[in-house]
């Protein structure tokens, strides 16, 4: 196998179009998109893509900032509503929240009802760990929820609003909890599909190895076939494709560019399966590499920590 296959090779399959002579309609279940901020320039970058999600989905768009104290709002509160009115935020209403931790205050505050929390984060922190940014680590390990984080390289600019959702399996049972929650975007086919898998060079040769098979017996797209048979016929068609590429965060990153309107979904934390797809650093890369936001979510099997 030639250096560019093995970097770059894919397998790409579509299940058939789901009968909509049944009637169903598009329901995200999200009734507003809360986007957190900080006060900081950088944060401000998850405002258009809050916006353009509430757009897509026809809810509300409203900022949520936090602080320690009651006395504390007013300040935060105004500078909200005048930087909505100078135009340099989208409209969309104003919260200020309060509490000691400002990650529980916007999660309560998320809470009270289906409300989709947007944030930025710089991704800071070794690639071998789910920092995200303290807050955004919060957020994510608390919501119960999925959460799309803005990465430090995500051009949101260019970002015209999710086109496509592009869910990113490892082969673990862990990563394929990120299935049921995304599940509501799709259903009613009015979101496009498609499952991603990054596999090494020599994953079928391993993999032959771990079913007793020989390699040329092996189709390394069959576990992608599976779940998308799980999503088909509640979702729009489900297109899936494998990669391989010894490094799986840079190989989603090029993937996810050829889309600009692509949301990369994923679970952190996900065990290494045979793919070595290590769920929880991929996702610490992504955030720092991503030309595209991400929806991540945190399975209910992964322990507090």
């Amino acid at each position: 196998m030639s250096d560019a296959a093995t970097t770059g090779a894919r397998t790409h399959r579509a299940t058939p179009a789901p009968d909509s002579a049944g009637g169903e309609t598009f329901d995200p279940v999200i009734d507003r998109v809360i986007v957190a901020l900080d006060g900081s320039a950088f944060a401000r970058r998850a405002a258009p893509v809050g916006a353009r999600i509430a757009s897509r989905f026809g809810v509300g768009l409203e900022y949520v900032t936090a602080v320690g104290w009651e006395p504390d709002r007013e300040a935060p509160r105004r500078d909200l509503q005048g930087r909505i009115e100078a135009g340099e935020l989208p409209d969309g209403g104003v919260h200020v929240a309060v509490g000691p931790d400002a990650a529980d205050a916007i999660n309560d505050h998320a809470r009270r009802t289906q409300a989709l929390v947007v944030l930025s984060s710089h991704g800071r922190g070794r690639v071998t760990t789910t920092l995200l940014g303290s807050v955004a680590d919060r957020v994510i390990r608390t919501r119960g929820a999925p959460v799309v984080v803005v990465g430090r390289a995500a051009d949101v600019d260019q970002w015209p609003g999710l086109t496509r959702l592009t869910v990113c399996l490892d082969g673990s049972p862990l990563s394929e909890e990120i299935l049921d929650a995304v599940t509501p975007w799709t259903r009613g086919g009015d979101v496009p599909v498609d499952l991603v898998q990054v596999l090494a060079p020599d994953a079928p040769i391993e993999i032959a190895r771990h079913v007793g098979a020989v390699p040329g017996d092996v189709h390394e797209s069959n576990y992608l076939a599976r779940v998308a048979a799980r999503l088909h016929p509640k979702s729009a068609p489900v297109e899936w494709e494998v990669l391989y590429d010894r490094e799986p965060a840079a190989a989603l990153s090029r993937y996810a560019a050829d889309d600009p309107g692509r949301l990369l979904a994923l679970a952190t934390h996900g065990r290494t399966g045979l793919s070595r797809l290590a769920a929880g650093s991929v996702a610490a890369r992504l955030i720092a590499e991503s030309p595209v936001p991400l929806l991540l979510y945190r399975p209910s099997g992964v322990e507090q920590g």
